[in-house]
């Protein structure tokens, strides 16, 4: 999602994530848009502005077969994939295929910005520090929450995010000074 992709060597190509409910039991998410946002600030750490990364990854079991849908938001194009499991399950794997295919050459296609989930991976950058990742998943009932840094306004054709300058300033100020702190 920063950098050269992994895929030819097989890995880095999607994610999974589990979150844990009432602290007792671990809940699957599916149906996650992974969304890579730059932020970029000054050297005293004031907000400049945000871009996003080089693809969006759009995850979604289908089964024991796993759709990833590919988007890079710079050039617009799109690829998907069909991640079978380990073994040999052919039956299912084309079905999956056959579906899928059957959906994309149908002209309504688009790019599956909703999700049930929406996956930010944050990376601050100014001319003196470059964060490590940090990550928040927020459900899509929650999209629009006030309490959030981000606003994300998701339409059929487009996704578009707004990072809040306060906050984005905050996690800086934050994860700097934690970082320093590290260090000494």
């Amino acid at each position: 999602m920063w950098g050269p992709s992994t895929k030819q060597w097989g890995f880095g190509h999607a994610y999974e994530i589990l979150r844990l409910v009432d602290g007792r039991r671990f809940e699957y998410l599916d149906d996650t848009l992974y969304l890579p946002i730059g932020i970029e600030l000054d050297e005293h750490g004031r907000y400049l502005r945000s871009k996003f990364g080089t693809a969006f990854f759009k995850y979604q079991a289908h089964g024991n077969c796993s759709i990833i849908h590919v988007h890079n938001p710079t050039t617009s194009n799109q690829e998907v994939d069909i991640i079978t499991p380990p073994g040999r399950e052919p039956a299912q794997a084309e079905e999956v295929t056959r579906d899928l295919s059957q959906r994309i050459s149908n002209e309504g296609y688009s790019y599956p910005f909703e999700s049930a989930f929406y996956c930010h991976i944050y990376q601050l950058k100014s001319p003196n520090f470059v964060s490590p990742q940090f990550f928040s998943v927020i459900p899509k009932e929650e999209v629009g929450f006030p309490g959030y840094g981000v606003k994300v306004d998701i339409g059929k054709e487009a996704i578009s995010v707004e990072i809040k300058r306060e906050w984005a300033e905050w996690s800086y100020k934050t994860i700097f000074e934690a970082e320093s702190n590290s260090k000494s």
